[in-house]
């Protein structure tokens, strides 16, 4: 008969030995008893600083293996309302994207942290009168408009139909000496510094006129210290249409990222084809 009790256990002894991650089937130990990851397995031929009793023998352990997939552990979110019991290799990546996580607002002096549902509801109700930014609304892979003006820039709050994720569309003036509005995007989560969403922006500044930029990875943040720097697409200011310009933005879930490391990543930020100037 299977039971569960509550109880609590040291994290070092469920760890690989040699990189310290969380140990996730296929588990290989050594004749000392130590335990590790497929992936370093894989590395101990090329790797000189081990102990020596690991670069020696190892086996498959089973055992440890039907250890491993039985623990389950809070969310670190539980006390914000997560339910989920997560395993305890798994428990980072859930965190990761966990939608209780807290998010803070964008605006520079508000205080408010809550999940990203709570995050929007606040803003709805904290800028009625859109005077800090706007509310959209949009679906994965469909291209959605944003008009905007030179002469008052806006921050836009972004939620998916789809997920629920939220992301904030700043457009600023660019820093002297260039010359025009950058555009920047983030998505409010908490987590590594890059996230598996892409986006793609056009923009028309009069007839004829045609820009477009691609941001390969968003960057992503709880905005706990504010926006992040940078940008990655740049509307030039044009004197014949000083009324504004309109954004076309679509974002995706599902762009190749393999081989695209976090320095290929930034310089995406300033990936800027324009024609027509």
């Amino acid at each position: 008969m299977e039971g569960r009790r509550n109880g609590s256990f040291e994290t070092k002894h469920f760890d690989c030995r040699i990189c310290s991650k969380p140990l996730r089937p296929p588990i290989f130990e050594c004749n000392a008893g130590h335990f590790f990851c497929l992936t370093c397995r894989n590395k101990i031929p090329y790797t000189r600083k081990l102990p020596v009793c690991c670069k020696g023998a190892s086996a498959r352990s089973h055992g440890m293996e039907s250890v491993v997939v039985s623990i389950r552990v809070d969310c670190a979110n539980a006390e914000h309302g997560c339910t989920k019991k997560v395993m305890y290799y798994d428990k980072e990546e859930h965190e990761k994207a966990c939608p209780h996580m807290q998010r803070y607002c964008y605006c520079p002096g508000c205080n408010f942290s809550g999940s990203s549902a709570e995050l929007w509801e606040h803003c709805s109700l904290a800028y009625p009168d859109q005077q800090h930014g706007k509310l959209v609304t949009f679906s994965y892979f469909e291209p959605f408009d944003i008009n905007d003006t030179y002469a008052s820039p806006d921050w836009y709050l972004l939620r998916s139909k789809d997920d629920g994720q939220i992301f904030v569309l700043n457009v600023k003036p660019a820093a002297p000496p260039i010359s025009g509005h950058a555009v920047s995007l983030v998505c409010v989560q908490p987590g590594a510094t890059w996230s598996k969403y892409g986006c793609s922006l056009s923009f028309s500044c009069f007839k004829g006129h045609h820009g477009s930029s691609t941001l390969y990875s968003v960057p992503r943040s709880s905005l706990s210290h504010g926006l992040p720097r940078g940008f990655f697409c740049l509307v030039p200011f044009v004197a014949r249409s000083a009324n504004g310009f309109v954004l076309t933005v679509t974002i995706d879930t599902e762009m190749d990222y393999d081989g695209v490391d976090e320095l290929t990543a930034s310089s995406c930020m300033r990936m800027i084809s324009c024609a027509s100037c």
